[in-house]
């Protein structure tokens, strides 16, 4: 027993023998070491365990008289646990060990019951051989089995619903067939039987229950095989149905079992189990079975009609019981089976006339009693067949090949002819096959003959055997043709093995080749014919091995013709079905076939039958109902044909390659958009995948590196639109992963538990709620990636992937499903991977624009990044900018889930403040100056924080991270201000300007606004977002002269909206000051600056940092943060005026440092410090201010001429407003301030811009009380209203007279100041300043200086002077006293006046100068100076 683990079959045989050779003279002996041996070696694999049980059956078969009752039950125990050890089905094992309680069931079939009874319970499914032994027992020992079927049944009953798996459903049918047979046989021998009182009835309702399943459920299966199953049970089950409920079933019965003729070619079967129904219905007397029996005559007739296939093993027997059924039928309607048969004699159809006669034959003889009555009008009947001439006699056995002698060839030949032919087409068979009979031994004379009948003129003269057609008419050369065709394939296969070959292509096709081009379709089909047992004879061949058989690929190429010239929308003829048998036959010939040989003949086939129309389509063309039939036998004769050939490609190259290359061809038929074309393409996959799994036989472990996709391919269709499909493509994911499991070793029949899963997870798929279906498809899915090896993980989601573009929209979103599932479960080790994914993800968005495919690929890009959160972001900011929709929606998926999203914006934060903000590059075109360039990684990082923020999703995420974002945001505006895009996005912004006004501004300020304003609308401050919007601060926010007032509006509406958020961003942004970058150092200043004017930096106790701060950023190299920070500390007078009292020296300080900055070219510092100083003046202690009083009147008075208006505006109010300290020990020094400007606040009284007139009003009526001049105030107060107009001339006239009574002593001063403003820039103020002069009247000491001054504007370059200058002369003459004019040198001033008049005035003196002196005197009085 040990040598039964040898592997050569021929010692496993010799050990089998020798076991049961010792058996019998020791069986006992033999039985007990055979149990000993195999409970001692479990592990013992189950192909050697066979053997042993195999022998221990024979022994005990042999013995069985003689074996005792100990011996028995060790054996009974030992074959129960053998058969029932494993739960899968291992069928050589355990149908051994079957066997075995099967033969000791013979005589110890209590024992035997005994033991198979305990695995056997209600409720629970039993194994496979459980019932499989129960219905081989109630055969072999029917007396002692019967008594247990009631039992048996009624426990069995219920199990029939739970039965799923086919296999399970037809061993329940082979019991109940067997069970049925062996109660007819107890109830046939009841008086032998142990308990004669068994009765029918005991069995009736189980057996009708049982009955009821299936005919009702399982006969309805698509599997071929478990109909058959319920066929043959069908028939011995009707005899012991009640007989009412038989009559009731026979009008379904009987058209249902009719029906399948048109699904089994193999008909025996179904005409056995017709038979034994007609029986039992005879039996009962049905009266309902004449109803049917128009139906039955039409299908049973034609059976005897066609000629009986001898190659097929079961026609002949199909063939005899379809006789049996008509001799049923004879005894019980006579009357109508001869009014059916009679007429039939008359049909000009030779085939039906000899089908009818041997029916009748049959009859006759089988039902004489009902036929003798009929004799006369059978007899008359007669006449005409007995007239015709063809030869009706009795076929005769066929004498044997080796009683054939080489003188009867001939003789022998005519006489099989004769024997054999009936009609004519038969003749020509018959021809054919006598001449491969005489081939048999004769071969060389055989062919010799043919070769003259090919020589001679077949159309005008016939030769020898073929003179049969002498009578035949022209239009028959073709029928000739394709008998010669004929006879030549049946001389090569009839041939002696050794000597085939030297003639096949030399005698054989030679003359075979001529008759190819043809359209006849008798010839085609001969020459099919005859190349398959051409083909099938060199197979056969003794040397086949070695032979090439040159002219393969020329026939191959002619059967792909014939095949080509079918038409694709008709199903007519069976060329296409025998020419792929032929090619089945050939393609496993040498030479093996080269790649485009391969390719042509896998894509003619596939393209010839798949796409066929639908079956329904073809069976409604050009046909009626038989031929529909026919139509319908066809068909499933060409998918059979078609799976065939393929199996037989395969089988040349069974590898994963192999595999491989199958399935190229049949992947766009799998993936068609019509539903029958991947309903038969999935079907031919799944035959192939069975087969490929079958034959597989590794003997080294080898990679199947197509395995991912190849299971790709498949499962998206488990939610195919056809449930047919839906489960063909479960079967074939189902094979793919057992092919697998055979690549790793394991063995054909080891069954994996997940695996298995597959088969249950099908019924999920015949439900078409969709729910179930994806559902389905996903734990399909989880079964594929748990067994799955992890490198081929990534070629099944690549294939998963081109799913997504799938037709049928179930199959697209069932790809996604499975491809979410995968990535769930094998995600993990994904990580090299992701940028691939993700690249396809955007891909296939890009391709397929559906809603669901969308949804579908966010989620992937979530469960990608739940796993690769860095990989996954990397590879999105590897996108081309600007992101494109499908890849937005891919950053929005980021947004979904509260729990990842916080990691993703903290990801993104990092890459936006990890790298430099940009880079500066040396312009060009502008020399030396530098452009600033967005650097791509922050830039890309700020675009994708908008995307994810503009998810409504996001928000939990965003509020948790507000301080860090909007710091980070903040900045990144600061820094994106007037910086470019790289070059190689510049161009591509252009276009998209261009192209359309909707397109995103790719302008790398306006991408981190936008997401700046997202991030405060997902962060609950929607209300500062539309603040700043009506202020139109973020546009401010992108200039470069105003970026700063842009943030200052953000700053006041954080204060307003959104105080709360506001320390953690003061803590961030506290460093920020000290940035490297002016920009974000700007930002900063600005955005605390503002701040500072709102209560709110009070009210958080951000007060004395943010001020301490600000004092700090006065020696910030920035001037303009210099100027933000000074704003900042002016602006806490408004926010925070209480604390101004308390800081009031540090504020001041910082005030008059300001405008004390050295670096400070545009003033812009000294013109903030002003402005700021002003607010503070207010709430500040005089103490504080009184020191540096006369510092900052003396630092301000400079500005008040300044060209830039706001530095004359601020000065001179800051001016205004200083006068409020002055009193007390300041009084007398900041009344000469009051006096040195006061000229230039009267002069500027005429300014060109409204606001510094304004301010020297205000000014004006802040000096007036400390003059010491009430009617001077008085005035300032009364006419320097800022919304009132000033009659300026009138108001100097007044005001010169109050400084004239009230200060005289400063006419010196005054006239010098105004002489000053003579050279004004502004006109107003240079006419106003003379005008001022000649107000004061009494100035005779000063005339001569006056003069010669305005003696030298004469030659100004402004005309306005040159010509005020003469003017202002003659009015200071005219007012001079007598005494005074000795100082006047006339001579001078004429020569002077006339070198400065203009050439106009030159010419016409009318124009101004003297002539202005004879001008009236203010008093009414003309000089005597006169000239």
């Amino acid at each position: 027993m040990d040598a039964t683990t040898d592997k050569d079959p021929l010692v496993q045989e010799q050990i089998y023998n020798a076991l049961c050779y010792l058996g019998e003279s020791e069986p006992e002996e033999i039985l007990n070491s055979c149990d000993e041996y195999l409970r001692q070696h479990e592990k013992m694999a189950y192909p050697h365990r066979t053997i042993i049980l195999k022998a221990m059956e024979a022994v005990v078969k042999n013995n069985i008289a003689c074996l005792d009752k100990s011996t028995a039950k060790i054996v009974i125990f030992l074959a129960s646990n053998e058969m029932t050890k494993s739960k899968e089905i291992i069928y050589d094992w355990q149908q051994a060990a079957s066997n075995v309680l099967v033969a000791v069931g013979r005589r110890f079939i209590n024992k035997v019951m005994e033991e198979v009874l305990t695995k056997f319970q209600p409720g629970i499914l039993p194994h496979y051989f459980i019932m499989q032994t129960f219905a081989n027992l109630s055969v072999s020992n029917v007396f002692g089995m019967v008594p247990f079927l009631n039992s048996i049944l009624g426990t069995m009953l219920p199990m029939l619903g739970m039965a799923k798996q086919d296999h399970m459903k037809s061993v329940f049918c082979y019991a109940l067939q067997h069970f049925s047979e062996s109660i007819q046989e107890y109830l046939a021998n009841l008086d032998k039987a142990p308990d004669p009182t068994v009765r029918k009835d005991t069995f009736s309702g189980e057996i009708f229950s049982a009955h009821d399943v299936l005919f009702n459920i399982w006969l309805q299966s698509r599997e071929a095989k478990l109909r058959l199953a319920v066929v043959k049970a069908l028939g011995p089950m009707s005899h012991l149905l009640p007989s009412e409920k038989l009559e009731e079933q026979l009008p379904k019965l009987v058209p249902g079992i009719l029906a399948l003729y048109k699904k089994h070619t193999e008909a025996f079967y179904v005409t056995k189990s017709l038979c034994q129904i007609l029986e039992a219905s005879v039996n009962v007397g049905s009266r309902t079975l004449d109803t049917q029996l128009d139906a039955l005559l039409s299908n049973l007739h034609p059976q005897i009609c066609a000629p009986v296939e001898s190659s097929v093993p079961l026609s002949l027997k199909n063939h005899n019981e379809v006789l049996r059924c008509f001799t049923v039928l004879a005894c019980t309607f006579p009357d109508r089976l001869l009014g059916f048969l009679l007429p039939k004699l008359e049909n000009h159809n030779e085939r039906i006339r000899a089908g009818t006669l041997i029916i009748m034959r049959q009859i006759i003889n089988c039902a004489p009693s009902q036929m003798e009555i009929k004799k006369s009008f059978i007899l008359s009947s007669m006449k005409l067949p007995l007239q015709d001439n063809s030869d009706k006699q009795p076929r005769k056995q066929m004498p044997e090949a080796d009683d054939l002698t080489s003188d009867s060839v001939q003789n022998i030949s005519i006489n099989t002819l004769f024997l054999i032919s009936t009609t004519v087409d038969r003749m020509d068979e018959g021809l054919a096959s006598g001449f491969g009979i005489c081939a048999i031994n004769h071969l060389d004379e055989t062919l010799a003959k043919l070769e003259d009948f090919v020589k001679s003129d077949i159309f005008k003269k016939s030769v020898g055997l073929f003179s049969i057609f002498k009578d035949r008419s022209d239009n028959e050369a073709e029928k000739i043709k394709s008998t010669l065709i004929l006879c030549y394939g049946y001389v090569a296969r009839y041939a002696p093995k050794e000597l085939v070959l030297s003639r096949i292509e030399a005698d054989i096709l030679r003359n075979i080749f001529h008759y190819f081009d043809t359209k006849d379709l008798t010839l085609k089909l001969c020459l099919i014919r005859s190349i398959c047992m051409i083909s099938q004879a060199i197979y056969n061949s003794v040397q086949s091995d070695a032979f090439i058989f040159s002219r393969k690929a020329e026939l191959l190429a002619q059967m792909m013709e014939f095949i080509k010239t079918e038409p694709l929308d008709l199903l007519r003829t069976p060329i296409r079905q025998r020419a792929m048998i032929s090619c089945t036959y050939l393609v496993i010939l040498e030479p093996p076939l080269s790649e485009p040989e391969h390719v042509e003949l896998i894509d003619t086939c596939l393209s010839s039958v798949l796409a066929l129309p639908p079956l329904d389509v073809l069976k409604e063309r050009d046909g009626h109902v038989p031929d529909a039939l026919h139509k319908e036998t066809l068909y499933c004769d060409t998918i059979s044909a078609l799976k065939e050939l393929l199996k037989s490609m395969l089988q040349k190259d069974l590898t994963p390659h192999g595999l491989q290359s199958m399935f190229e061809h049949l992947g766009p038929w799998i993936r068609s958009n019509k539903e029958h074309e991947r309903e038969r393409a999935v079907e031919v996959s799944a035959t192939l995948l069975e087969f490929y799994r079958d034959k597989l036989n590794v003997s080294t472990v080898v990679p199947f590196y197509n395995l991912g996709v190849l299971v790709a391919l498949f499962s998206p269709r488990c939610s195919d639109s056809l449930a047919s499909i839906r489960l063909c493509a479960v079967d074939c994911a189902y094979y793919l992963l057992y092919i697998q499991l055979c690549y790793e070793g394991f063995a054909h029949d080891y069954r994996d538990e997940m695996v298995e899963r597959l088969k249950d997870l099908k019924k999920g798929l015949e439900d078409p709620d969709f729910t179930i279906l994806f559902n389905t498809c996903y734990n399909i899915a989880m079964v594929i990636g748990k067994r799955l090896p992890p490198d081929q993980l990534m070629s099944l989601l690549l294939t998963m992937f081109e799913g997504l573009a799938d037709p049928d929209q179930n199959c697209s979103r069932a790809a996604a499903v499975m491809i979410n599932a995968l990535l769930k479960e094998r995600g993990g080790v994904l990580l090299e991977k992701v940028p691939v994914i993700m690249a396809l993800i955007h891909s296939k968005l890009q391709e397929v624009d559906e809603e669901h495919l969308r949804k579908a690929a966010q989620q992937t890009v979530y469960i990608l990044a739940s796993q690769h959160k860095t990989a996954v972001v990397s590879s999105l900011l590897g996108s081309s900018l600007p992101f494109d929709s499908h890849t937005c929606a891919m950053w929005k998926a980021l947004a979904t889930e509260p729990t990842l999203t916080p990691q993703i914006l903290e990801l993104l934060l990092d890459k936006v403040n990890r790298d430099v903000p940009y880079k500066e590059n040396k312009s060009f075109l502008l020399g030396s100056t530098y452009e600033r360039i967005a650097t791509p990684l922050p830039f890309a990082a700020t675009c994708a924080l908008h995307e994810i923020m503009s998810a409504p999703e996001s928000g939990a995420a965003v509020l948790g991270l507000y301080p860090h974002l909007f710091v980070a945001l903040l900045l990144r505006v600061s820094c994106t201000v007037g910086v470019q895009l790289p070059k190689n996005l510049q161009s591509k912004e252009r276009k998209s300007t261009s192209r359309s006004q909707g397109t995103r501004n790719l302008d790398p300020c306006s991408c981190a606004v936008e997401a700046l304003r997202a991030m405060l609308t997902q962060g609950g401050s929607d209300e500062v977002v539309k603040s700043v919007e009506s202020a139109g601060g973020w546009e401010l926010m992108k200039s470069s002269d105003r970026h700063h007032d842009g943030i200052m509006l953000l700053a006041r509406a954080m204060a307003k909206h959104a105080g709360p958020k506001l320390p953690l961003i003061v803590k961030n942004l506290f460093p920020m000051l000290n940035s490297v970058y002016d920009r974000q150092r700007i930002t900063t200043t600005a955005f605390f600056a503002e701040l500072l004017n709102s209560s709110v930096a009070s009210d958080l106790i951000l007060l004395e940092s943010m001020m301490d701060n600000m004092t700090g950023r006065q020696k910030d190299p920035c001037t303009l943060v210099r100027m933000l920070a000074l704003r900042g500390l002016g602006n806490i007078s408004s926010g925070s005026p209480d604390k101004v009292r308390k800081h009031g020296a540090q504020l001041l300080a910082s005030m008059v440092n300001g405008m004390d900055d050295k670096d400070d070219p545009d003033n812009v510092v000294a013109l903030e410090a002003m402005s700021s100083l002003s607010k503070l003046l207010d709430h500040v202690e005089e103490r504080d201010i009184r020191s540096m009083l006369l510092h900052i009147a003396i630092r301000i008075r400079p500005f008040f001429d300044n060209e830039n208006h706001e530095l004359r505006t601020s000065s001179i109010v800051l001016f205004g407003n200083l006068t409020k300290f002055s009193a007390g020990n300041c009084e007398d020094v900041f009344f000469e301030q009051i006096l040195n400007g006061l000229v230039t606040l009267l002069l500027h009284l005429q300014d060109p811009k409204p606001e510094v007139i304004k301010a020297c009003k205000f000014a004006l009526r802040m000096c007036g009380p400390n003059m010491g001049c009430e009617g001077l105030c008085d005035m300032f107060l009364n006419h320097l209203h800022e919304d009132r107009s000033l009659h300026y001339g009138e108001f100097m006239n007044d005001v010169c007279k109050h400084l004239m009574q009230n200060y005289p002593e400063m006419l010196n001063r005054l006239i010098s100041t105004n002489l000053f403003y003579f050279k004004s820039n502004w006109v107003d103020i240079r006419a106003a300043a003379p005008m001022f002069i000649g107000k004061m009247q009494n100035y005779p000491e000063m005339l001569n200086r006056l003069i010669s001054t305005n003696l030298f504007y004469f030659k100004s370059n402004w005309v306005d002077i040159r010509a005020a200058a003469p003017m202002f002369i003659g009015f200071l003459v005219l007012h001079v006293d007598e005494e005074h004019c000795k100082q006047v040198d006339l001579d001078q001033l004429l020569s002077c006046e006339v070198q400065g008049r203009s050439p106009e005035q030159q010419q016409n003196p009318l124009l101004g100068g003297i002539s202005a002196l004879d001008r009236p005197a203010c008093n009414g009085k003309r000089s005597s100076r006169v000239p």
